[in-house]
């Protein structure tokens, strides 16, 4: 086999992890979801997204977007909160066919999910990457669960800033 042969064939295979949902099917049994890590082309088309939601959010509600060097929380809140749910429609599969997103679509989650729900799902989202990371660290679950909060802290610090 040449190189390029293995490539291919390890570029078909997504590393993935099955996680309990927060909810229960009718008959009272934990729901599955497989959560992947993002390539970089769903990063981005995350970041498009998420960019594209919020100005027209503002330009809808004629409502001005922040001028560079302005702060915003109201904009870096709305830009967080889609940003997790791009973010989760990605990474949240089908169990049973990793091509399958999980849910509907972004406008759906938003419409059907609570914000702790999809908190919760992001922390999970934390802990699979971490997991599935190729650069292995030698952290405790609380010391990972820090490292988000302190992430996410400086996250929220940074585009009040921007």
């Amino acid at each position: 086999m040449i190189p390029r042969d293995y490539w291919n064939e390890c570029k078909s295979v997504r590393q993935h992890k099955l996680v309990d949902f927060l909810r229960k099917d009718k008959d009272g049994n934990p729901i599955k979801i497989a959560m992947i890590t993002l390539t970089q082309e769903e990063s981005l088309s995350v970041s498009i997204n998420t960019e594209r939601f919020v100005r027209k959010f503002f330009k809808d509600s004629e409502t001005d977007l922040p001028k560079n060097g302005e702060t915003s929380s109201g904009y870096a809140m709305i830009f967080e909160q889609k940003a997790a749910i791009e973010i989760l429609f990605k990474v949240c599969k089908n169990p049973t066919d990793l091509t399958v997103p999980f849910f509907k679509n972004p406008d759906d989650m938003a419409s059907n999910l609570t914000t702790e729900e999809i908190g919760y799902l992001m922390r999970l989202y934390g802990h699979i990457r971490s997991e599935l990371s190729p650069m292995k660290y030698n952290l405790t679950n609380e010391e990972i669960d820090a490292w988000i909060d302190r992430v996410d802290a400086e996250q929220r610090i940074y585009m009040l800033d921007s």
